[in-house]
């Protein structure tokens, strides 16, 4: 499921506006085009998950934060603008993408609508590496694991 919907880009930034950037046949298909729309929130996906991806498991689990659902809608809003991007667009879209990097890099938490911190890769069960799995004896058994074993 993608971090946004076609509802909530319309919710932030109306249902003209999206129409505007999604309707680019002629003639004018009459209102918004759910593929062009579909194809921006995707697109907007993979840069959402190639930022979080070293520090979470991406996809993230629903429910989404909010601070997530307002990112993929300014980066989605950024994708539909295929020629001229206004300026408040890029910078909310720039904005966005430091906001990705300052979580992905740790420096601000991913912060559920509960309050509480969205759970790295580093966190519970992901925090051993598969590496025991070896046969001893083997050249990638007890010796290796031991050594790379966190």
């Amino acid at each position: 499921m993608p971090y946004a919907t076609s509802a909530n880009l319309t919710e932030r930034f109306g249902t003209a506006e999206i129409q505007q950037l999604s309707d680019r046949e002629l003639p004018s298909a009459g209102g918004i085009v759910a593929t062009v729309v579909d194809r921006a929130l995707a697109d907007a996906d993979g840069v959402i998950n190639r930022y979080l991806g070293a520090r979470f498991v991406v996809p993230l689990a629903l429910p989404y934060p909010q601070d997530l659902v307002r990112v993929a809608c300014d980066i989605a809003r950024y994708m539909l603008h295929d020629l001229s991007v206004p300026e408040q667009v890029r910078q909310h879209y720039e904005d966005s993408l430091t906001w990705l990097r300052l979580v992905g890099d740790g420096k601000l938490p991913l912060v559920a609508d509960t309050g509480e911190s969205i759970p790295t890769k580093g966190s519970g069960s992901f925090s051993r590496l598969a590496v025991s799995g070896y046969p001893s004896g083997s050249t990638f058994g007890d010796s290796f694991a031991s050594a790379w074993a966190p």
